[in-house]
């Protein structure tokens, strides 16, 4: 496959999260990289940002494929089996915040989010499961479906009814695309998730690995406009549909980021971001 469609693919890819995105761009460059050239193994890699230039964990694939272009291949690998050790450690402190009996609610459909609701489960607790519907793509959905599939009593509640929610649970997890000194970039319905929480003096927490931190000289772009028709299909002319999938919670708003090497507040977070570099070959894009 050439390595502008399997970057297509991932350009045009709105439904997979930014960890599993990240997988799939590691596993194909290092495939596609073989027998390739640096120049265009760095162009490849810069390219994977563009295409998906607000999930931090490209940016870090990216950062470490340009520091040694010929060598993409095994960073590649070694990107992966990482993602992999720190999701796994992220999800196991995520399982050890859910107690028996406990209410927990979440929006949006993280991989993490749902791995450490599977180990919680598998340790032989019981607990329920609140969740928006978290649209437009419905993404809520998908992990109602995924938990019940794992024997987890699910409650399904549509995306405005975010206050009875909140009200009746004990303890927010949400997973991150990105996480920048402005917040967590996340599924859009976060923040006034997050807000009802601080209301309702509930814990609410991320779940982000050290991947998805945004280095403080990498500016996020804008995020398009998405596909007006999954508003409103046929939209007369006077009406301006503003579809955008994410948002970026104040990192004040929660009560820590769980992450493979702890829980860090929202001091200890920032205090990480700014010792992180940015290549000077990512500078610009």
């Amino acid at each position: 496959m050439s390595a502008v469609k399997w970057i297509e693919q991932i350009r045009r890819d709105n439904r997979s999260g930014a960890a599993e995105l990240a997988s799939r761009a590691a596993s194909e460059l290092a495939v596609w990289a073989a027998g390739r050239r640096p120049e265009e193994i760095v162009a490849a890699a810069r390219e994977l940002v563009r295409a998906q230039p607000r999930m931090a964990a490209m940016l870090h694939l990216a950062s470490a494929v340009l520091a040694q272009p010929s060598e993409a291949a095994h960073i590649c690998e070694r990107f992966l089996a990482q993602l992999a050790t720190s999701a796994r450690a992220a999800a196991e402190r995520g399982a050890a915040l859910v107690q028996a009996h406990d209410v927990v609610a979440t929006h949006s459909r993280s991989s993490t989010v749902l791995a450490a609701l599977r180990r919680a489960a598998a340790a032989g607790k019981r607990f329920t499961v609140l969740l928006t519907e978290s649209r437009p793509m419905m993404e809520g959905v998908t992990l109602a479906r995924e938990l019940a599939a794992a024997g987890i009593r699910v409650r399904l509640f549509p995306d405005a009814a975010v206050g009875g929610l909140v009200s009746e649970a004990r303890l927010l997890l949400v997973g991150a695309d990105a996480v920048t000194r402005q917040g967590v970039v996340n599924k859009i319905g976060t923040w006034p998730l997050a807000l009802a929480a601080r209301e309702l003096a509930r814990p609410f927490y991320a779940l982000a690995t050290s991947e998805k931190f945004v280095p403080p000289d990498y500016e996020l772009p804008p995020e398009p406009l998405r596909d007006p028709a999954e508003i409103l299909p046929d939209a007369p002319r006077a009406i301006e549909v503003v579809n955008r999938y994410f948002e970026t919670t104040p990192l004040d708003l929660f009560q820590g980021l769980v992450t493979e090497d702890g829980v860090l507040s929202p001091d200890a977070v920032r205090n990480q971001l700014i010792q992180l570099p940015l290549p000077p070959a990512l500078r610009g894009l």
